[in-house]
């Protein structure tokens, strides 16, 4: 080596030349050859991999054994260790007694008989599970309930549950509504309550939930207090109605309050009472208490007269309060109560009366109304193969607006502010057996005609219309709705001629 640098033989082998004393030796020890890869040695990266390739090795190649055994040992404890975490639960263990409906006196099938004051009874088949033991059926229990201690109430068991034979068990509670815990029951939170025979008096009794094979005590407790206590509790408190220029449709605004204890959810009922259309609103949620705002829509559908809105008692399940001096002279709203996963209909007066709200409606989408006068000319129908019929009126129209369009319109599609829309078409008034195709006409008169379709020729749908739904738009492009009068008796004789001209029996 000179200077520093490596000498390198005829071979391609490094000389190692050595220095002693500060003299270079004249002959080296050995070569290392650079072709051979375990001629290099292998450099730690770190202090600890020295020790771990050095002193922990050594130490471990002469106590082999006794590390083999803990290495064993430490992974025997973790899979322990992991089977315990991850094992199944055990199964429950099997109830006292078991349970099935049974029929209670005057009815013909298993299940509660809740009357209107919230008494609830429901008789059952029980028998002990295990041989050789001996129950007693203490109350009936869940959200909501005020159980009856079986033993002394009117349904008083005589006998004990035993294995060997069904016994019938009658339980009477009284329902509370004013629960919260009513909104998000189940059928497996309602239970009897048994002690084993001969039990002392401080022994807790057994809770023995209900399964498949009994009558759902939370739809039944839920369904009682969506009918009866909750839409007493809820009223609407306020009503405005704000117009919209140029149609037949208001906004409605309610303020609706929550006098009870449950938070319900409320949402008016899309409801056509043949004059005046509500829409649904959207839903929103009465805490207890609390009061919450609705808004949704009205449509008109007549400007011929002052505007006529239906009395509270017309609506289902009307709530009226008992200081009400004149509940026929109260308009009607009808609101969808939401308990949970069921629901419930109920109608509430609005603070005004049926006269001040027609006037208003009437101001807000019939002022100004063109006059509209309508001839029925001629008729011709026929009867389908499918049993249907159809009648095609010719009618002269005259009005002094400028555009007719014929058919009525309804509110369709889901709540208002989510996409729900006017649409025209189906039935020509809710529930009416005929309909109508929707047609228009340019300009303020002319001859139109008008197809009218029904159902079938049976006696209750052979009914002939007499009325027809239109609407005329005037000059500033205001739309203004109109039920028509119509010669009832020339329609009713083209519907009868229509269906007994095409009838045959091998048709």
């Amino acid at each position: 080596m000179d200077d520093g640098r490596l000498e390198l033989d005829d071979d391609g082998r490094v000389l190692d030349g050595r220095v002693l004393d500060g003299h270079e030796l004249l002959e080296p020890r050995h070569a290392v050859d650079l072709a051979d890869p375990a001629a290099t040695e292998q450099l730690a990266a770190s202090r600890a991999d020295a020790w771990v390739s050095g002193s922990l090795l050594a130490w471990l190649g002469r106590h082999r054994r006794p590390v083999s055994a803990a290495v064993v040992s430490l992974a025997a404890v973790a899979l322990g260790t992991a089977w315990w975490v991850s094992r199944p639960a055990p199964p429950a263990p099997a109830p006292p007694v078991s349970a099935s409906d049974a029929v209670l006196d005057g009815s013909d099938l298993g299940g509660p008989r809740l009357d209107d004051t919230g008494d609830l009874a429901v008789a059952y088949t029980v028998r002990a599970s295990v041989p050789g033991t001996s129950f007693e059926v203490v109350a009936l229990t869940g959200p909501g309930l005020t159980p009856v201690d079986v033993r002394t109430g009117a349904g008083q068991v005589s006998g004990a549950v035993t294995h060997d034979a069904d016994l019938r068990v009658e339980a009477h509670a009284v329902v509370r509504c004013d629960d919260p815990a009513i909104a998000g029951a189940r059928a497996s939170d309602y239970a009897l309550q048994v002690l084993p025979t001969g039990a002392s008096s401080g022994t807790p009794a057994v809770v023995v939930p209900f399964g498949d094979r009994t009558t759902r005590l939370d739809v039944a407790v839920r369904d009682l207090c969506l009918t009866s206590t909750l839409p007493r509790e809820v009223s609407v408190v306020d009503a405005h109605v704000d117009p919209s220029p140029g149609s037949s449709v208001v906004s409605l605004r309610l303020v609706v309050r929550n006098n009870g204890t449950v938070p319900v959810s409320v949402a008016t009922e899309r409801r056509d009472d043949g004059t005046v259309e509500v829409d649904q609103s959207q839903t929103a949620v009465l805490k207890p208490g609390g009061s919450a705002l609705l808004t949704t829509r009205m449509l008109v559908h007549d400007c011929t007269t002052q505007q006529h809105v239906g009395s509270v008692l017309d609506d289902p399940n009307p709530v009226v309060p008992n200081r009400s001096p004149d509940p026929l002279g109260l308009p009607g709203v009808t609101v969808r109560l939401t308990l949970g996963d069921q629901s419930g209909l109920a109608s509430y007066p609005l603070p005004t009366t049926t006269t001040s709200l027609s006037k208003a409606l009437g101001l807000a989408t019939c002022s100004g109304r063109p006059t509209v006068a309508v001839d029925l000319e001629s008729t011709e129908g026929t009867r389908a193969p499918d049993g249907s019929w159809y009648v095609d009126a010719l009618l002269l129209i005259r009005t002094s607006g400028i555009g007719i369009s014929v058919g009525r319109e309804h509110f369709a599609g889901p709540a208002w502010g989510s996409g729900s829309t006017l649409v025209t078409g189906g039935p020509a008034t809710p529930g009416s057996p005929w309909s109508i195709d929707p047609v228009q006409l340019d300009g303020g008169a002319g001859h139109l005609v008008v197809r009218f379709m029904g159902s079938t020729c049976a006696s209750a749908g052979a009914t002939a219309p007499d009325h027809l739904a239109l609407r005329v738009i005037d000059s500033t492009r205001t739309s203004f709705p109109f039920e028509v009068a119509l010669d009832a008796p020339r329609l009713q004789a083209a519907v009868d001629a229509a269906c007994s001209a095409a009838f045959s029996p091998t048709s």
